[in-house]
């Protein structure tokens, strides 16, 4: 795989490629530290357009970005896409005014890197899965942003030669 990197504002150069992102918050010792594995059969340019709008919108978490660079994900919003939280988006709006520029500061801090990929989506998903579970393995040697929450589909004794799944979009 070849990465490229870049800010989540349109850095993107070819819209219809797709493949395996990282979201990834400059560590203030040097590097950069993970904090989002995806996988998209969309453009990067499309799904990254989908994450600022879910950030911004509260659908997503927003951490405390000062925390970030220091290596800690301070959660200060949750989000309302886990079944315990669906129902807090009063909550949201009356906090909208605090959230939306810590958001905001959050999605500015974060960089962007891009792995092109020509696969079909289990094929993608398990490579997303791969490298978001050798993250998280790596949590007790380094600090580690990538939440706990976030499922990833692994290989799976199903998959096989051939094996197609709904994931399989084209770009």
């Amino acid at each position: 795989m070849v990465w490229r990197a870049g800010r989540p504002r349109p850095c993107l150069r070819k819209p219809a490629e797709c493949g395996i992102y990282l979201w990834a918050i400059p560590y203030h010792r040097g590097g950069y530290l993970v904090s989002y594995v995806g996988e998209t059969g969309v453009s990067f340019w499309q799904r990254t357009k989908e994450h600022l709008i879910q950030t911004m919108g509260g659908n997503y978490r927003i951490s405390d970005p000062n925390r970030l660079v220091e290596g800690e994900a301070k959660t200060v919003w949750n989000g309302l896409w886990r079944r315990d939280t669906r129902d807090r988006m009063l909550e949201y709006l009356e906090r909208a005014e605090e959230l939306t520029p810590i958001a905001r500061r959050e999605l500015q801090l974060t960089v962007v890197f891009v792995a092109p990929l020509e696969v079909d989506g289990r094929t993608r998903q398990r490579i997303e899965a791969g490298i978001a579970l050798e993250i998280r393995k790596q949590r007790a040697s380094s600090p580690n942003l990538l939440p706990d929450d976030i499922r990833y589909r692994p290989r799976r004794e199903s998959d096989g030669r051939g094996h197609r799944s709904a994931a399989d979009r084209e770009c």
